[in-house]
């Protein structure tokens, strides 16, 4: 039996943990609050850091809410729903500003930090969900993973999907059952269906998309679904055997029925988004985080912009109308395809959409952008493109970031030319410990 010992909660670490110490060491302890006094049991994990398990709860802190959700602790997935959503609010900017404290305390002497940016909705927000499924108690059912597992947990609701997108998973499993269209086992090898793709728009419309690790025939399901479904939009199927891929749709695809985008928006501004397409999540708070990239921004027509990672091209296509020219990058030929159509379907004809690397496609087009917008993946820009943009020495640069420790990372090296004037924490995933968050740099002057 592991050691169980007494511990005070000193602080809150960068995903959301409580963080203790034991002879100067940090022990990390998910779900427990600042000030509270826990007794956890001692574990030392793969990294060598200690973590305490099975979390006892001896004096609660104050703030200490009950969670909503019946699957707390189990899925790991919003772990700050025992916080108060203004707690939450705080801790983001705090985690950010933590960061900035220890690793650019110097570069950030004169930087802003701003409030963080609520979020319109604090549950029910998220419009598109890749869900297991499995067979489980003699029934075909979809789910999630208990935290940090490949253990299955069925569920039947999650209160950060949209509520419809429950309800249209409930018929997709009724249909499998009903055409005999098994889940895939990989134990037995057996069977189809690993994972089922839903996205919801502002209309309510559906895009499903079944990821199968084989071919197989699922006409008439869809056919079915759509026929008793009227906001079914479209149904694909994507082949994807390789079970070792963080990636679930493949360029093995195919439409059972219905469109080939499904449309939807950010504020007035339309999009066509396919299965693959990388789209905000939080439509809403996109809004928001996008209308803050306007105001840091302050663009002109006499701007040339070149919008990096662009996913549908939905910041270019927000931004287009205020400046001169938009060039947009995207390595996704599935969201390039959509931001194309996008481009022509709004009659926008200042954005050229290019496919591609960033850093090579940025390297190839011959051009010499004076605003620079970024919003890459968790992994961040990376030493090879800072130094890029360190070169290029455009007048403004914005960065979008879906992770505080790879911004600070990229910030450290673009500050040998930039100043870091001001940065907004965007509560994108609420209830989550995610920190999304928009950063100004601007070209030092000598």
């Amino acid at each position: 039996m592991n050691k169980k010992v007494k511990l005070k909660i000193e602080r809150l670490g960068n995903f959301g943990e409580g963080i203790a110490y034991l002879n100067k060491r940090p022990v990390f302890i998910n779900y427990a609050l600042i000030d509270e006094l826990v007794e956890v049991e001692l574990e030392t994990n793969s990294r060598g850091n200690l973590e305490g398990k099975n979390l006892k709860v001896l004096t609660k802190s104050p703030i200490r809410i009950e969670p909503p959700c019946k699957y707390y602790q189990k899925c790991g997935g919003c772990n700050l729903q025992h916080m108060p959503y203004f707690e939450t609010i705080k801790y983001k900017r705090n985690v950010i500003n933590f960061l900035y404290n220890v690793h650019l305390r110097k570069e950030t002497k004169k930087t802003k930090l701003n409030l963080t940016i609520l979020s319109p909705e604090e549950f029910r927000y998220r419009n598109r969900v890749t869900l297991p499924v499995t067979i489980y108690n003699n029934e075909i059912v979809f789910g999630l993973y208990y935290q940090d597992s490949n253990r299955f947990l069925p569920i039947d609701t999650c209160l950060v999907h949209k509520f419809y997108i429950d309800l249209i998973l409930k018929e997709i499993v009724k249909l499998m059952t009903k055409y005999q269209i098994e889940p895939y086992n990989s134990k037995t090898k057996s069977g189809y269906i690993r994972f089922i793709q839903v996205r919801t728009n502002y209309q309510g419309q559906f895009q499903i998309t079944f990821i199968s690790y084989k071919k197989v025939d699922l006409t008439e399901l869809a056919n079915d679904l759509a026929a008793n479904n009227p906001k079914v939009n479209s149904v694909f199927v994507s082949i994807n055997d390789n079970l070792r891929s963080r990636e679930f749709i493949t360029e093995k695809i195919e439409k059972l029925y219905g469109d080939d985008y499904l449309e939807d928006k950010i504020g007035d501004t339309k999009y066509l988004v396919g299965p693959d397409s990388f789209f905000q999540l939080n439509l809403k708070q996109a809004k928001n985080m996008y209308d803050e990239i306007l105001r840091v921004g302050n663009f002109t027509k006499n701007d040339t912009i070149l919008d990096a990672y662009a996913g549908v091209s939905s910041i270019g296509i927000y931004i287009s109308k205020f400046v001169d020219k938009v060039y947009s990058i995207e390595i996704s030929k599935d969201a390039v395809k959509a931001a194309k159509e996008a481009v022509k379907f709004n009659n926008i004809d200042n954005i050229e959409i290019h496919s591609g690397d960033t850093l090579e496609v940025s390297k190839q087009l011959n051009i010499k952008p004076n605003v620079m917008i970024f919003n890459p993946p968790r992994t961040g820009l990376g030493k090879d493109l800072c130094n890029f943009i360190l070169e290029e020495k455009p007048k403004k640069i914005i960065y979008a970031s879906c992770n505080p420790l790879s911004l600070v990372d990229d910030l450290k090296i673009l500050s040998n030319k930039y100043n870091i004037i001001e940065t907004t924490p965007v509560d994108m995933f609420p209830q989550t410990n995610h920190v999304e968050s928009v950063t100004l740099l601007t070209l030092k002057t000598k």
